[in-house]
């Protein structure tokens, strides 16, 4: 894993290079790792928590969703059985999809491009 140093000297070479006019920006799906966002793994075994803590599911089925790999298959169940059992019951699925794409707050304070 990257050190946060490395991090910090990354970003502040992209923050360089666009005060410089020399930055092209190709994103990827990575990006939101530089951010520390969640991947589709942790969000998908929150959201399967969540399931099993609001009662929408049962301990079995949680630990077999847990033990998938298809992420945003398990994501687009999540969201489907949070609605089937009640409009309010779709919140939870919301907020971890905002917790999920919370970026760490430190870029923030490296100044903007």
């Amino acid at each position: 894993m990257e050190s946060n140093s490395n991090r910090t000297n990354f970003i502040q070479e992209i923050i360089e290079a666009s005060i410089n006019e020399e930055l092209l920006i190709f994103i990827g799906a990575g990006i939101s790792r530089i951010c520390d966002c969640w991947g589709w793994d942790r969000l998908a075994k929150e959201l399967v928590n969540e399931l099993y803590e609001q009662r929408i599911i049962s301990y079995r089925t949680s630990e077999n969703l847990k033990n998938r790999t298809g992420y945003k298959e398990i994501i687009s169940t999540s969201y489907n059985l949070f609605r089937q059992h009640h409009i309010q019951k779709e919140k939870p699925f919301w907020k971890l999809m905002e917790k999920a794409l919370r970026y760490n707050d430190k870029i923030d304070n490296l100044g903007s491009v």
